[in-house]
C-alpha cells in the first residue's frame, strides 16, 4: 500500500474519561476572530471547547450530571438577519446526556444558554438543523426543540432574561421547549418542559 504523509499530529488532553464525540464549529464574525473551534464530548459528564488554531482549551463546559451521550453545533445569526448579509454569526454547541437533559452553549463564550428538560430516561442523540435541535432518548420518546430564543442571547448578552419554557397542554410549547413530541406509539407528548439559564 501507498504510504500517505499526514504532517505533523496534534494532540488534544484533557478529559479524565473517553472521548464519546467530536464535532467542528467555526467561529464566523461573531467577535471571535475567525477562530476555528473543536468540540469534544466524555463519559467525564463535560464537553470541552478546543481552538484549533492555539492547540488549546479553551473552555470546560459542565452541567450534566452524567455523560454526555451526543453533540451537535450550528452558527447562530442576529435575530431578524438575512442569510445573504454580513451579519456575525456566533457558533453554538448542543450536548445531550444520560442525566435526560439537554444543553446549549455558546461555543465562543463558553456560556450555558440553556438547559432543556423533557425526557424521562438518558438522552442517546441529538442534532441540529438550523435553529431546531431534535433528541432521542431511552424513553421512547422524539422532541424537537427550537433553540432561537435562547440563541438570542447570544447577540444580545445584556438582555439574557430567564426563560420560561413550560409546554401548553396539546404540546406546542414557549422559547426552548419542545416544538413536538412522539413516542413510539406515535403519540404526541404533552408533558413539561423546563428551559434553566
Amino acid at each position: 500500500p501507498t504510504e500517505v504523509e499526514l504532517g505533523s499530529v496534534v494532540r488534544l488532553e484533557g478529559h479524565t474519561d473517553w472521548v464519546s464525540g467530536l464535532q467542528l464549529a467555526d467561529g464566523g464574525g461573531g467577535g471571535g476572530g475567525g477562530e476555528r473551534y473543536l468540540c469534544s464530548a466524555s463519559r467525564d459528564r463535560t464537553v470541552r471547547v478546543w481552538g484549533l488554531d492555539s492547540h488549546s482549551c479553551l473552555h470546560v463546559l459542565a452541567a450534566h450530571s452524567r455523560w454526555v451521550s451526543g453533540l451537535a453545533t450550528g452558527v447562530s445569526r442576529p435575530p431578524g438577519a438575512l442569510a445573504a448579509t454580513d451579519a456575525p454569526e456566533e457558533p453554538f454547541a448542543v450536548s445531550s446526556s444520560a442525566d435526560g437533559t439537554i444543553c446549549v452553549w455558546g461555543v465562543r463564550t463558553g456560556e450555558l444558554l440553556g438547559q432543556l428538560r423533557a425526557h424521562t430516561r438518558p438522552v442517546t442523540s441529538c442534532h441540529l438543523l438550523g435553529t431546531r435541535a431534535v433528541s432521542g432518548s431511552m424513553d421512547r420518546s422524539v422532541c424537537a426543540w427550537e433553540l432561537a430564543p435562547l440563541l438570542a442571547r447570544l447577540h444580545a448578552p445584556d438582555a439574557a432574561d430567564a426563560v420560561d419554557a413550560d409546554a401548553d397542554a396539546d404540546g406546542a410549547a414557549a422559547a426552548g421547549a419542545p416544538a413536538a413530541a412522539a413516542d413510539g406509539a406515535g403519540a404526541e407528548g404533552g408533558g413539561e418542559a423546563a428551559a434553566e439559564g
